[in-house]
C-alpha cells in the first residue's frame, strides 16, 4: 500500500502545492505508478525495495512520514548521494 501511495505521489512531483491534491482519488494510483517507474525505479528499485537508493518499503524514516512531509520530499527531492 505504501508503494501505491508513493507511486500516486510521485504523479505529483511537479506541483508547487505542499498539498496533495489527490489525496483520497484511486484513479491516480495508475499514473503514478507509470510516473514511479519513469522517474524512481533507476533508484529505488522497480519494487521500491532499494538500490542505489534506499527501500520505500521497509524504511522506517519514511514510514514515519506525515504525508505532508512524504509529498514535500517527492517534490523537492532529495540530493543524491
Amino acid at each position: 500500500m505504501r508503494l501505491l501511495v508513493c507511486a500516486a505521489l510521485c504523479t505529483l512531483a511537479c506541483l508547487a502545492d505542499i498539498k496533495n491534491p489527490l489525496a483520497g482519488q484511486p484513479e491516480a494510483v495508475s499514473p503514478g505508478k507509470a510516473h514511479f517507474g519513469e522517474s524512481c525505479a533507476a533508484c529505488h528499485g522497480a519494487n521500491a525495495r532499494g538500490g542505489r537508493g534506499p527501500s520505500l518499503v521497509d524504511n522506517d524514516n519514511v514510514r514515519h512520514m506525515s504525508d505532508e512531509k512524504l509529498f514535500s520530499t517527492i517534490h523537492d527531492g532529495v540530493p543524491a548521494a
